[in-house]
């Protein structure tokens, strides 16, 4: 159990740094560029519905459903 413990606690911290980068380098959260990966990753247009189907954790599709949302009201601007 100690080592499934200091997996996990490693896992977050990985996750804290990676999301810290990302904020500080291109201005996004880690949740808003896996939601781009995956968009990327599909190769071409595709469906929100076939997004959210390449995902098993519904919180993660209702979260990339919000960042799809709050992409689409608020884009970036230069």
């Amino acid at each position: 159990m100690r080592a499934w413990g200091a997996f996990l606690r490693a896992h977050a911290d990985l996750v804290g740094q990676m999301d810290a980068t990302l904020r500080a380098r291109v201005c996004i959260p880690l949740q808003w560029y896996d939601v781009l990966a995956q968009i990327a990753a599909a190769g071409g247009p595709t469906t929100m519905r076939e997004l959210f189907a390449s995902r098993m954790d519904d919180r993660e599709a209702d979260v990339r459903l919000d960042i799809l949302r709050r992409l689409r009201r608020d884009p970036v601007q230069d």
